[in-house]
């Protein structure tokens, strides 16, 4: 029987190539995060090893990847089969997927919560006789 490879798409434009690359490398977590960690860090000296870490290891990395899933036209488990030693690398990126998954979607139930609860006629956070309160 022959096997049918099914097509993948392709990106209508360079414009969209570059936009969902911004969008995947920057997320609502980095920026609602960055100032606090530049801030805990040590401010403006926190940004030297930053931007140095960044340019020799975040952007080549970065770089790599969208090159090797260009190239390959696979997703992230299969590409690793150039290199069978690295198998388990495509595993682990799926695997990191998931729990950034479970985090974006903890970060976003707050507002969402918050926003249920402020519709309500008496807010719970309006009084004290709460029995999660104490004396």
């Amino acid at each position: 029987m022959a096997e049918v490879k099914a097509s993948r798409g392709h990106w209508a434009s360079k414009t969209e190539f570059i936009l969902s690359c911004i969008g995947y490398a920057i997320g609502l977590g980095n920026v609602w995060r960055f100032p606090y960690l530049c801030y805990r860090n040590g401010g403006g000296a926190f940004l030297v090893p930053y931007l140095l870490m960044l340019v020799l290891c975040g952007i080549p990395l970065f770089f790599l990847e969208t090159c090797l899933g260009q190239f390959s036209g696979t997703g992230c488990i299969t590409v690793f089969k150039i290199v069978p030693l690295l198998k388990g690398a495509g595993i682990a990126i799926v695997v990191i997927n998931f729990i950034c998954t479970g985090y974006y979607n903890a970060i976003i139930s707050y507002p969402l919560l918050f926003l249920w609860r402020s519709l309500q006629a008496q807010l719970p956070w309006e009084t004290c006789d709460n029995d999660w309160n104490t004396d």
